[in-house]
């Protein structure tokens, strides 16, 4: 499904092509661009000279190891993508409504369905459809968190995707934000105003109570016809505090919805990844 923003697609993010058909998918970014790259993760105090350095040499993040809840798409897929059981369990939907976004409890609607790439015929069925019960637009759905309620939520429209040694600066619920993204970009010498992208970050800094904070969200060492996209950002856990929703998938023929909150972030911190949805198409 489509989600927010408000920008088009049109540089394309090159590497060696694997797998299915080449999509050549463009990329674009019409943020202003940034001379000084960041080369470390720092919380400082405005009100003081002293600030700490985080870690910051990873080269994959977010992994698989810190995230501790379960979410889902709507749509069709592999057998293996989804377990058994999400069908009987109740979710928190994040859905697009003709008033705005919402939150609301639902179940799913799981059918088996013809899957083209591995079953060797139609009456086979091994993959899943997954629908809503509720029929307005699903972005997301979160397995139940206590700190999540029911509820209207407020929203921003930001750019989809970041390229290298660019910002986006925002205000969110009376809160300054930045986007920042560092990383390497080539001119491809085969595809006019095609680039290659490697050692790409994207960062997360937050102005709150006198402070700067300034957050890693994506580490990836590199791109085959993909870029880190931003599917949703609002306020889904009723904090008064940006939360993503970002695909995190390097790779054309997967997607990785991987959502981030801020309530439950740790002392020092802005955001926390939560969880993760990877699917393939072929």
């Amino acid at each position: 499904m489509k989600l927010i923003h408000d920008t088009t697609l049109s540089t394309l993010i090159v590497l060696s092509l694997i797998g299915c058909n080449n999509p050549k998918q463009q990329i674009t970014n019409n943020t202003q661009e940034v001379k000084d790259t960041i080369t470390k993760v720092i919380f400082t105090n405005k009100n003081q000279e002293k600030s700490i350095a985080i870690k910051d040499n990873c080269d994959n993040y977010p992994v698989d190891s810190l995230l501790t809840t379960k979410i889902l798409t709507t749509g069709t897929f592999h057998n293996d993508e989804i377990e058994k059981d999400d069908n009987e369990k109740v979710w928190l939907g994040l859905f697009k409504t003709p008033e705005g976004y919402s939150i609301a409890k639902t179940k799913l609607n799981a059918s088996r369905v013809y899957d083209a790439v591995l079953d060797e015929n139609e009456y086979e069925k091994t993959a899943w459809n997954i629908k809503t019960a509720i029929e307005d637009t699903c972005i997301v759905l979160i397995e139940p968190l206590s700190f999540i309620k029911e509820k209207s939520i407020e929203t921003i429209t930001l750019n989809e995707t970041l390229l290298p040694n660019h910002s986006k600066n925002f205000n969110f619920l009376g809160i300054d934000y930045k986007l920042t993204a560092t990383g390497n970009t080539k001119k491809d010498s085969q595809i006019l105003d095609y680039y290659i992208v490697s050692n790409y970050k994207l960062y997360l800094t937050a102005s709150i109570n006198g402070k700067d904070y300034t957050q890693l969200l994506v580490a990836k060492p590199s791109f085959d016809y993909q870029m880190i996209r931003i599917l949703f950002a609002g306020d889904i856990d009723g904090d008064g505090k940006l939360d993503l929703l970002l695909d995190t998938s390097s790779h054309y023929n997967a997607t990785s919805p991987t959502l981030y909150l801020s309530k439950p972030a740790i002392q020092g911190s802005i955001i926390r990844p939560m969880g993760k949805h990877t699917s393939v198409g072929c």
